[in-house]
């Protein structure tokens, strides 16, 4: 059959959909006889942030991973739509990122996942690869200060340039007024000896 079918799985408060053609399940199910997806929802995982992460974000929303039984999960040819249920109501935006472990013990990523419909209540997200993947708040404000960093130190740079500038000029009145005050005073004293 040429027809393009969907699997979508309801996980607790998250809709995940996954394109059968992408995945290649024909393939496995022909040569396994089988084929599988796990999905896994993290309901507290927000309350162990600080043990495993450096990084102060805030997660939005429960962590579901996903995962299927071919072993290629990266550049999916259709990607994976997850809707996530935030925890709390908010208008804040949201950063769709998923757990990558590439640089030493770990960190929320967002390569390869778009927002593509947010409200108050949900976020769909579209993600090009398989992981594990959540919500967070904040994500653009470490971007943000990173950007804001480098503006900081141009400034303070700048600012230093003309301390440096005000001290030296400062140095050079000074020594620029004793002088002339000298030779006023050597003037009045020439005046006084020659009377």
């Amino acid at each position: 059959m040429a027809k393009t079918k969907e699997l979508s799985k309801d996980v607790r408060d998250k809709i995940v959909d996954l394109h059968k053609a992408g995945m290649g399940y024909k393939t496995i199910a022909k040569q396994l006889g089988f084929a599988f997806v796990v999905l896994l929802s993290y309901k507290n995982l927000d309350t162990l942030k600080d043990s495993f992460s450096h990084q102060s974000q805030q997660l939005m929303s429960s962590a579901v991973t996903v995962s299927v039984s071919n072993s290629n999960t990266t550049n999916l040819p259709q990607p994976v739509n997850l809707t996530f249920n935030h925890l709390q109501s908010s208008d804040v935006d949201s950063t769709c990122v998923y757990w990558s472990d590439e640089n030493g013990p770990g960190e929320w990523s967002g390569r390869g996942c778009t927002s593509v419909m947010s409200n108050s209540t949900h976020t769909v997200c579209s993600c090009n690869h398989l992981s594990t993947f959540a919500l967070l708040k904040g994500i653009h404000q470490k971007k943000e200060s990173g950007q804001l960093s480098v503006v900081m130190w141009v400034g303070i740079s700048v600012a230093l340039a003309f301390v440096v500038l005000s001290l030296i000029m400062s140095l050079w009145c000074r020594n620029f007024s004793r002088k002339r005050r000298g030779g006023h005073r050597l003037q009045q004293d020439i005046q006084l000896y020659s009377k």
